[in-house]
């Protein structure tokens, strides 16, 4: 942040397009790694010593995001269908929710989890709460254009917890050319 000389990061086996995300005090790198869109894995690369680990049972994880504190590291399924939670004290998975989970984001206390619904019929953004892992409605995003990436549609916080969404305020139009040679 401060300047210097950048520094090339490699991490065995993951491909371009990989998901990944800062760790506890930005030492570490979180990365879903994939062969296939259905291995996909959840590995810690130290920056420090280069070490890469592996999170136990992080099978079919996709989108691995690190909680702020370090402490936990929420992911959803690869199909879309859970959120799930592990947690560095005892190196286990949990399911947080059931239900269609698309991007999510860490409050800045590490308190929840705010979420969207994917690319379902039902636009919302929701939060689970760790403690109880009570979901919360945050809003409903009816008749709001989103940007939409492969696979998911991406959402930020603000510090006060607010969502941060792209909008799309674009138009695409379709035209069929008929071409004669001359």
């Amino acid at each position: 942040m401060d300047g210097g000389t950048p520094e090339s990061v490699q991490i065995d086996g993951a491909l371009p397009g990989a998901s990944v995300d800062w760790c506890g005090t930005g030492k570490t790198i979180l990365v879903t790694q994939a062969e296939a869109i259905r291995d996909n894995r959840t590995a810690l690369l130290d920056l420090e010593t280069a070490k890469t680990t592996y999170l136990a049972d992080s099978q079919r994880s996709f989108l691995s995001r690190c909680s702020l504190d370090g402490k936990q590291v929420v992911a959803r399924t690869v199909n879309g269908d859970k959120l799930r939670l592990f947690e560095f004290a005892t190196q286990k998975w949990s399911d947080l929710v059931t239900r269609s989970v698309g991007s999510m984001q860490w409050s800045a206390d590490s308190k929840y989890v705010y979420f969207d619904t994917g690319s379902g019929a039902e636009q919302t953004i929701y939060r689970v709460r760790l403690t109880d892992r009570k979901v919360e409605l945050v809003t409903r995003l009816q008749d709001f254009r989103r940007a939409v990436e492969p696979w998911v549609s991406w959402m930020g916080l603000t510090p006060d917890g607010s969502p941060l969404l792209m909008r799309d305020i674009g138009t695409q139009e379709v035209y069929a050319l008929d071409f004669e040679a001359p």
